[in-house]
């Protein structure tokens, strides 16, 4: 039995187009190589995109924001490495092709 205390790590390996692994290179991944985040305990993955909610329930999001999928407002751009996004109180993340869904607890507006 693992202990409360044990430091969880999300691997990635294949396609590094547009950010898509969130290693912060250009190359592809042969081999799986350790994203930079501590305790994720859920993750979902678009076609482009990834989010991340680690144990501190931070959300984390990267890759290709083609359509708006990172929540980064007016932003389509690629984001190589997880990058903070603001907001809190989420219980479920679901990432289609092109979109990021959250159940958040919380009945004030996101921003």
């Amino acid at each position: 039995k693992e202990s409360d205390s044990a430091t969880h790590h999300l691997f990635v390996w294949g396609s590094h187009k547009d950010g898509k692994l969130g290693l912060g290179k250009e190359s592809d991944s042969l081999m799986p190589e350790r994203v930079n985040i501590t305790n994720p305990i859920l993750i979902q993955s678009g076609c482009d995109h990834s989010v991340v909610l680690d144990a501190q329930n931070r959300l984390w999001g990267w890759g290709f924001s083609q359509h708006y999928s990172l929540g980064k407002g007016n932003e389509r751009k690629t984001l190589d490495t997880p990058t903070l996004l603001p907001i809190e109180n989420v219980n479920q993340i679901l990432c289609t092709q092109d979109d990021t869904l959250l159940h958040v607890n919380n009945s004030e507006p996101l921003y």
